[in-house]
């Protein structure tokens, strides 16, 4: 009988130990799936939240950063602007072949405010004939005005307009940028000038919408 009742106790035991072990165990893995599981979520909102942050002050213009300057290849166009781009460049070590003459001629303006003497940027844009298209400058840095104009001989010719040319100008002028519009329902060859009426050396942002 004292057999029975010690085999009882001790198999008891047994039984009444085993579950602390195995709670041990299955508690250990769960523990570690809940931080992976987490961490990737907070990672997520962190880079979401800096990326709108970077994106807007991408977009603002710094007076006191300076753009390195780069001559154009020619006496006339430095480079192509296309729709949707927005580009940041400056007036420093550009071409000199635009002045008040120029313009008084194509009639950008009746009376220049200025000689227009200082260097200018002239980009190519090729209009691809959907509309109108919207040509923004953004110069809070330095008086600069915008010119527009339809000339088909950069293409063939790589050359600029002279005074003897006639065209039809279209110009933005005032403190801070100005937009332009250009409407045309055929592709077509534009030229696109940043130009101060005194001359200034400085940055500015030029930005193309189209339809």
């Amino acid at each position: 009988m004292m057999r029975v009742i010690l085999l009882a106790v001790l198999s008891g035991c047994s039984i009444f130990n085993a579950p602390p072990d195995s709670y041990s165990d299955t508690a250990q893995p769960g523990a570690e799936t809940e931080g992976p599981d987490t961490t990737p979520s907070d990672g997520d909102s962190v880079d979401t939240i800096g990326g709108d942050d970077t994106s807007s002050d991408g977009n603002a213009l710094d007076c006191e950063q300076p753009v390195p300057p780069v001559p154009a290849p020619g006496e006339c166009v430095k480079q192509q602007i296309s729709c949707g781009e927005r580009l940041i460049d400056t007036t420093e070590a550009g071409t000199r072949v635009m002045t008040d003459e120029e313009y008084a001629s194509w009639y950008c303006y009746v009376f220049p405010e200025g000689d227009y003497s200082g260097s200018e940027r002239i980009y190519h844009f090729r209009h691809p004939g959907t509309g109108t298209v919207t040509v923004e400058l953004d110069s809070p840095c330095a008086d600069l005005d915008l010119f527009s104009f339809q000339w088909e001989y950069w293409v063939t010719d790589q050359t600029c307009p002279t005074e003897s040319n006639t065209l039809n100008c279209d110009v933005a002028k005032g403190s801070g940028g100005g937009t332009v519009s250009i409407f045309d329902n055929s592709v077509s060859n534009y030229l696109i000038v940043v130009d101060g009426p005194k001359p200034v050396s400085d940055i500015f942002a030029l930005s193309v919408t189209c339809p």
